[in-house]
């Protein structure tokens, strides 16, 4: 991670975990309040866990580009922030759904290109339980990053990651190169009453314009949801490509 990074790009990235079992009328509420947020501080991407009906038609009201392919993670891109017909996606299974207990597992990936930053991927997964029951996950994130941050290329992640980040000290990639907003910042709030850290944004460690600048949960007592989870929104300092590196990247 870089640091000190000059003419920098602030992107905000938010990740927020739903609850499937909330009533439709709270569904619809929490996706409003979350989209209202996020295009009102300038969110580029939302990602979130436990789908429902009301998350499309909120991004989609708010500027945003929803992607759902398969189990139950969602990522939003702002509009803006996509140069027109550079957005593509796709889903990867890493743990077969079980009845009554958890929808499939995976990766989803969402990428774009934006004039000033170049080729970002954005990549969403929710974690299972145990933590060990997780290593799938965490490789495909690992090997999927590396292909899609090659080169100049960005990658971040949003996950909800059923692990206890805090109070354990626990590395979700298991020592893939990829670090958390709260371990770069050695600074950690609660995402869930548990009190427990575990929904998190992070970036990739070999994208060296990147660096986090903050991260915060929004705990009920600020912005309070139906959810079982508080929304977190971390800020990047991005080194924009020159014009140049610009147009290399979008080769």
């Amino acid at each position: 991670m870089s640091s000190g990074l000059a003419a920098a790009v602030l992107v905000l990235a938010m990740h927020a975990s739903l609850q499937h079992t909330d009533p439709p009328a709270q569904q619809t509420s929490d996706a409003a309040r979350i989209f209202t947020r996020a295009a009102a501080r300038g969110v580029w991407w939302v990602t979130g866990t436990e789908t429902n009906p009301a998350v499309r038609p909120a991004a989609t009201a708010h500027g945003y580009r929803y992607v759902h392919l398969g189990g139950d993670v969602w990522t939003a891109i702002n509009t803006r922030r996509i140069q027109p017909g550079t957005l593509s996606a796709g889903w990867h299974k890493d743990i077969p759904g079980v009845a009554h207990r958890h929808p499939a597992r995976g990766v989803l990936r969402v990428s774009f290109r934006n004039p000033r930053i170049g080729w970002v991927t954005v990549l969403s997964a929710h974690y299972d339980l145990p933590d060990a029951s997780n290593r799938p996950i965490a490789a495909d994130i690992s090997r999927q990053a590396r292909w899609y941050g090659r080169g100049r290329r960005l990658v971040f992640t949003g996950l909800d990651t059923n692990m206890h980040l805090r109070h354990r000290n626990l590395d979700p990639f298991f020592g893939a190169p990829l670090t958390t907003s709260w371990a770069e910042l050695r600074h950690y709030e609660w995402t869930h009453p548990g009190p427990e850290t575990i929904d998190t944004v992070a970036s990739y460690d070999r994208d060296t314009r990147v660096a986090a600048a903050w991260c915060h949960a929004a705990e009920d007592t600020v912005f309070p949801l139906h959810t079982d989870h508080y929304p977190v929104t971390a800020g990047y300092r991005l080194q924009p490509l020159p014009l140049a590196r610009l147009r290399e990247a979008s080769a």
